[in-house]
């Protein structure tokens, strides 16, 4: 049950419904300077039904915040105020802490940002948070095409839908996970968990967390034993980041720490070399080790990117040895010159530095921030330059389509029109004899100007050969800047 002054609700669905429906992003019909006109503010009786009825979330938040204490009050009663409007402190916070609230499940801080943010990753935060159902992001997509208003309504519904593809995807994915769930007894399906456990989407990988930490000693036995075999992985990467989520999740089980690794379902040899070893230190070492193995297997490989992201894992490891062995292949200087080289993709690039954000240096993060920088600056000079070959390519096809003789063509009849304009204005200071000049005058302006639009309307309507030749060669220009555009976001990295 949500209680919210006079108004109560069974559920967050039923709230975020009704509220979204009332305030979404709703605008008054005019601006909030002439709805709140000098005569308006002048009248208190005007302003205090304003602050009682008014449901334009923009004006209630003026007059909520209004110099005169009555008028505050009355806005602070409104219903917009008691529903969603005394939640909005948030929008206040800098970025980086308004990202954190998108990310918890705080019902009344989701509603905030969806109504009123206008950040693209805010919003794109909030709307992956768990708390937001299928339902809700539906009811926000109908809303949002019902609004209409511009590009940034249009960029927040391709994010809209992203998410929603990304979340019925995960249905999908939850319910293949809850189903393997059933069965652990099967490798496949601990498989099927390992492959989850690596999932890049924060829900999946908490399921198959809230699954294995419910599980008993050898079935955990069994996952371990599976992990830290080749089969299965992609990339030594994959594999890497899989034995790392396992060894995270470990950390989480209870019990393991004080149970001997005699009850696990070990040959005997194994057993009797592991007698003194609990469970925890047990499934460690296996998984540290295989870690150490697969980073000296990068040594004769460094070429691959994959494998520097690899490095950029270990470089932030709370393990020391892998800490170590990471600054033997590859220093994090050599890792910034690495990832700030051209030749690198994007997507590498900014994963690296995603993943350095995470280390415990402040002058790391610090480089990380110093490489975005410089990254940005030459994304907009790469940006300037396909810009001026694309504007040369269109000079081109413009003098090619006899551009430049209809801009004169133009030229001329605008200087006609404007002559006469500037004549007939003055046209009382002719003599009668002058008169006659002046009429005869005019005329030859019209056949002047008849002249010039018959051949304007040739250069439009010609289609000779030459024509066509300088057509197909147009087209082929215009495929080349087609071309230039992808040589442009190749040089995007």
């Amino acid at each position: 049950m949500i209680q919210l002054g006079g108004y109560a609700y069974t559920d967050f669905l039923q709230y975020y419904m009704d509220v979204m429906d009332r305030y979404f992003r709703k605008t008054p019909p005019v601006p909030s300077n002439i709805y709140l006109s000098q005569d308006v503010i002048k009248n208190k009786e005007i302003k205090k039904q304003i602050a009682r009825y008014c449901h334009f979330p923009s004006i209630i938040n003026i007059l909520a915040n209004d110099e005169d204490e009555e008028i505050r009050m009355l806005a602070r009663k409104n219903e917009f105020w008691n529903l969603v409007g005394r939640f909005q402190d948030i929008l206040g916070f800098a970025r980086t802490e308004r990202m954190t609230f998108a990310r918890i499940e705080g019902f009344h801080n989701l509603l905030v940002i969806l109504i009123f943010e206008d950040d693209l990753q805010i919003l794109a935060e909030a709307l992956n948070n768990p708390a937001i159902s299928l339902k809700m992001l539906v009811h926000f997509i109908r809303l949002l095409r019902q609004r209409g208003q511009g590009r940034k309504d249009e960029q927040i519904l391709e994010i809209a839908m992203q998410v929603m593809s990304q979340k019925r995807k995960q249905i999908v994915q939850i319910s293949q996970i809850n189903r393997a769930s059933r069965q652990l007894n099967q490798d496949r399906n601990l498989i099927t968990m390992l492959q989850y456990l690596r999932d890049e989407n924060n829900t999946i990988r908490l399921a198959v967390q809230n699954i294995l930490l419910r599980e008993d000693a050898n079935t955990l036995n069994r996952l371990v034993h599976l992990a830290i075999l080749d089969d299965g992985f992609t990339s030594r990467l994959d594999h890497f980041v899989t034995l790392s989520r396992l060894l995270q999740l470990l950390s989480k089980t209870e019990g393991l720490e004080n149970t001997s690794v005699q009850i696990l379902d070990l040959p005997e040899e194994i057993k009797s070399g592991e007698r003194s070893r609990s469970i925890k230190d047990y499934f460690d070492l296996l998984l540290r080790s295989k870690r150490i193995e697969i980073i000296r297997s990068l040594e004769s490989d460094l070429s691959r990117f994959d494998n520097i992201v690899l490095l950029a894992y270990c470089h932030i490891d709370k393990d020391i040895n892998i800490r170590k062995l990471a600054r033997k292949y590859l220093n994090i200087d050599d890792l910034f010159s690495l990832i700030n080289d051209k030749s690198t993709p994007r997507y590498i690039f900014r994963q690296v530095l995603d993943i350095l954000m995470h280390h415990e240096d402040d002058f790391i993060h610090q480089k990380v921030h110093e490489a975005r920088m410089r990254e940005s600056y030459r994304l907009k000079n790469s940006l300037k330059e396909m810009e001026i070959s694309v504007r040369a390519y269109f000079d081109i096809i413009f003098q090619s389509l006899g551009y430049r003789r209809i801009h004169e063509f133009h030229d001329v009849l605008h200087s006609l029109n404007r002559t006469e304009r500037y004549l007939s204005r003055y046209h009382s200071y002719f003599e009668n004899g002058k008169k006659v000049h002046y009429k005869n005058l005019l005329n030859e302006f019209q056949e002047i100007r008849q002249v010039f639009s018959k051949k304007l309307q040739e250069i439009y309507s010609t289609t000779d050969i030459k024509t066509i030749r300088e057509l197909e060669y147009i087209a082929s220009i215009l495929d080349e800047i087609l071309q230039l555009r992808e040589m442009g976001i190749q040089s995007l990295r």
